[in-house]
């Protein structure tokens, strides 16, 4: 008899502890669980008004520390004409470019609840950006009408804060709000066309 009821409670303590793990385990999987690599897209320039679509690859390195890769395309303004006493722009023929862009970054700790790569976070960063740009040109007084072809170009090193919104695990939204670079830059236009600039 008494063989009986030691054996019973050992199963039921057995059971007990079964439930308690499983349950633990059950728990884990509702937690932010972090991936080693992520793909991410960069709303940013579409926040201050570029047209662009830029996607990076993330990989943790540490519990709050990764460094990622982006690059995509880009473009400056919107499409439409401008016009001032003496000359309009009739046409956009083309806006365009593209931008790459490196950077390792430090999650900071007692800000986010969660490791990298979510929440707020600092770190070095490269850029480079290549925008190009085919308008037409009027000049008022004469109707006489040029080709302007622009090439600029950016590159920038400096340091970032941001934050990183994380969705299933494995795609993020990045948002980079500020940041001091010391940038290069380079210019280059071509006319084409009959326009008679005064000087």
């Amino acid at each position: 008899m008494k063989s009986n009821s030691a054996f019973r409670i050992t199963v039921l303590c057995f059971l007990l502890a079964t439930s308690w793990s499983y349950g633990q385990d059950s728990l884990k999987i509702k937690q932010f669980l972090p991936k080693k690599n992520v793909v991410r897209y960069n709303i940013t320039p579409h926040i201050v008004g570029f047209k662009s679509a830029i996607f990076g690859y993330e990989r943790v390195v540490k519990p709050f520390q990764t460094f990622s890769i982006n690059g995509g395309y880009i473009g400056i303004g919107k499409s439409g004409t401008t016009k001032n006493e003496a000359y309009e722009i009739t046409k956009i023929k083309s806006n365009g470019g593209f931008t790459i862009a490196g950077d390792y970054r430090f999650y900071l700790k007692r800000e986010n609840k969660d490791p990298a790569p979510h929440g707020v976070y600092i770190g070095p960063y490269y850029a480079y950006y290549n925008f190009r740009h085919n308008n037409q040109l009027q000049q008022l007084s004469s109707g006489d009408e040029a080709s302007i072809d622009t090439n600029f170009k950016i590159s920038s090193l400096g340091l970032e804060l941001g934050y990183q919104f994380v969705i299933k695990n494995r795609f993020t939204i990045d948002m980079v709000f500020i940041g001091p670079s010391y940038s290069g830059y380079k210019l280059k236009l071509a006319f084409a066309g009959n326009l008679n600039i005064p000087e």
